[in-house]
């Protein structure tokens, strides 16, 4: 000191400030290690949370800019939660340019020339009232108009990053493992392929409890999260339940999933179980694949479908979904080339199996509808199919089919509907109203001129004609409520009409009804004819699922079919009757009316005991005066002749009257 009081003034002030920088630089060599329990109360007092720096081994440095390096460093969670911290890191580094304090200090988004982390873990949650644990320091600092962009970075590296996130609102448990390595200066000094940019993430966990896992790989976290525009590239490939999901394309915002654009695929077993993460309802199906293109911005989703092969069938579209609203609504168009009707049976509850699709026991599918699912979306699709297959029993498909789908306040409805079928054509329309606890099922539909001999399979033998050919025409108009097919037809309303024009029966097939065995020999030998039918119509009347047969009729020269008795849909039991009425005399012939009872999924064919008996029995009593007088009671004479000699040709009108007072002269059949 006494030599310091012996300099001049001057060199006692150089001396001092050169005392001063070198007892900073030996700190700054040190590292400022009495500076880590400071930092903790500025930062806590920042984040409006305890905050934890290791007291050793933290080390600040502010030549040059400031740098910091800290082997531990955690930040408490929010009081109400029951998580063990907010956030834990190890291994950090940072560095800060004085230019880029001063800049921020300025009111310009900071810039970080470096930021690396061995370990950051995050434990983050959201209760269902949405209150979330993320929020830190300064309320007032949380609002919109306060809130600066996030840091630019010349380098983020985070080695092992972990985050387990917990939403309550969406139902949402995922826990993602993270690694990252980006900013301006990320791939500085590195060849192509040497080392790996960008953001890479494993998740797992659950949505609605429905399983999720994946992995998502981008160009980094920091742009995807930010508010910039500038899209990075980003692959997901991720498992949503039993379903496969995958996304190649560039994105803005990874938490929004904004500005999405790219290809995407799908596999799984249905589309409904796709449809529910997404939010979207989606009809049941058998297993599908899909892909196309996809794109996203301002919470509307545009998908080009451009090809979706479910089971069978080969779909195509133009979707949009728009989140914007209240309630989600997809809009668009949506075609087929080749559509099997056994793919869509899952969406009213069948199996798809022709086979039959309801319980044990049944073919009425009993499956109860997902109603709730009409009510969280709208819809308005326009949908054509180049060839809709209805199955084996079918020999030409409805080609083409088309309609217009609109789902709005849980009432889905299936409007305009045009189809053509064997050079005839249907109309109508169809809606199911899921706003109550059972839905309400309509139908209006009509057809005609569908040609029998094209449409439906017969397995006759080439150069025979068809069992039955001709023009049908009819309606169908009815009305019933269920929580499922089965129950809406158990308790069925409506009624429906048939008639056939220039129609034409096999011959064969009507000797064969009215059991004929003399004429049906006749024509097993010769070969079968077609008989024109003069009249050809039905008419049944639907209440409370019990479908009674009010007139069904076949009027040929030969014989006129007749058929009554009811269908309990209620029961899924047949008890029909089928009668043919002889014009012609037969020396052979049973003319036994023919029962068909049992259940819908094995009905059972029989003879009527009452009148087959009776007949006989005569023969048997007459065949003891002479074996040939056995035959008399099989003697048919058929109907009266005119004064001409023939047969009369009524029209449709006699035909029932004549029908009528047969079944009224008949007793009750056992």
């Amino acid at each position: 000191m006494a030599i310091l009081r012996k300099m001049p003034p001057g060199y006692r002030v150089l001396t001092g400030i050169t005392a001063a920088l070198l007892a900073l630089l030996a700190l700054d060599l040190a590292g400022w290690p009495f500076l880590a329990e400071p930092l903790s109360r500025v930062l806590g007092k920042m984040l409006d949370r305890p905050v934890s720096v290791a007291p050793v081994g933290t080390r600040f440095h502010f030549i040059g800019g400031v740098r910091v390096e800290s082997p531990h460093l955690r930040i408490a969670a929010a009081p109400w939660t029951q998580d063990p911290y907010f956030l834990d890191g190890s291994g950090l580094r940072l560095h800060l340019a004085y230019t880029d304090l001063w800049h921020a200090w300025r009111g310009a988004p900071l810039a970080v020339r470096s930021l690396e982390a061995d370990r950051i873990q995050i434990v983050v949650r959201r209760e269902a009232g949405g209150r979330g644990s993320w929020p830190l320091g300064d309320k007032a600092a949380q609002q919109p108009e306060r809130q600066r962009g996030l840091p630019a970075f010349g380098h983020l590296e985070m080695r092992q990053g972990r985050v387990d996130y917990q939403d309550d609102r969406l139902s949402l448990k995922l826990g993602v493992n993270l690694n990252t390595r980006e900013g301006t200066a990320a791939g500085e000094g590195q060849a192509p392929g040497q080392a790996r940019t960008g953001l890479q993430a494993d998740f797992a966990g659950s949505y609605r409890e429905i399983s999720l896992a994946g992995r998502l790989t981008a160009g980094g976290i920091l742009p995807l999260v930010s508010d910039g525009s500038r899209p990075l590239p980003m692959t997901l490939e991720a498992r949503v339940g039993s379903n496969r999901l995958g996304f190649s394309g560039t994105a803005t915002d990874v938490l929004r999933l904004g500005g999405l654009q790219g290809s995407f695929h799908a596999a799984g077993p249905s589309l409904a179980s796709v449809g529910e993460p997404l939010g979207l309802t989606l009809p049941a199906t058998g297993a599908f694949r899909i892909h196309g293109r996809l794109q996203k911005g301002d919470r509307r989703w545009h998908a080009k479908v451009e090809r979706a092969v479910v089971g069978g069938s080969q779909l195509a579209g133009n979707l949009v979904y728009d989140t914007r609203t209240q309630i989600p609504r997809l809009t668009g168009e949506v075609s087929g080339r080749r559509v099997l009707l056994a793919d869509l049976a899952p969406s009213i509850g069948g199996s798809g199996a022709e086979t039959g699709t309801g319980p044990a026991g049944g073919v009425l599918p009993d499956k109860s509808f997902d109603l709730p699912a009409l009510r969280r979306m709208d819809a308005d699709l326009r949908i054509a199919v180049s060839r809709l297959e209805l199955g084996r029993v079918f020999a030409r498909p409805i080609a083409p089919l088309s309609l217009r789908l609109i789902l709005a306040d849980g009432v889905l409805s299936l409007k305009d509907v045009r189809a053509s079928a064997a050079d005839g054509s249907l109309e109508g329309e169809l809606s199911l109203d899921g706003r109550a606890s059972r839905a309400e099922w309509r139908a209006d539909l009509g057809w005609q001129g569908v040609n029998l001999a094209q449409w439906v399979r017969q397995g006759r033998k080439p150069g025979n004609p068809p069992y039955i050919s001709g023009s049908l025409q009819g309606r169908l108009k009815a009305t019933g409520r269920g929580r499922s097919i089965a129950e809406i037809l158990a308790g069925m309303d409506g009624e429906a009409s048939l008639q056939l024009r220039h129609g034409r029966l096999s011959h064969l097939a009507v000797e064969a009804a009215g059991l004929d065995v003399a004429q049906a020999l006749g024509m097993a030998i010769k070969g079968d004819e077609s008989l024109p039918v003069s009249c050809g119509a039905a008419r049944f009347r639907a209440k409370d699922g019990i479908i009674h047969t009010e007139a069904a009729v076949l009027d040929t020269p030969d014989s006129t079919l007749s058929m009554d008795g009811q269908i309990r849909l209620d029961q899924e039991r047949l008890q029909l009757r089928v009668v043919a009425l002889p014009k012609d005399f037969s020396p052979l012939s049973l003319r036994t009316p023919i029962l068909i009872r049992g259940s819908l999924a094995k009905p059972e064919v029989s003879l009527e005991r009452g009148e087959l008996a009776m007949k006989l029995g005569a023969g048997a009593l007459l065949a003891i005066v002479s074996p040939w007088a056995a035959l008399i009671p099989l003697l048919d004479p058929g109907v009266q002749t005119n004064d001409k000699g023939t047969a009369p040709r009524p029209g449709c009108q006699d035909v029932l009257k004549r029908v009528r007072e047969y079944q009224q002269a008949r007793p009750a059949s056992d």
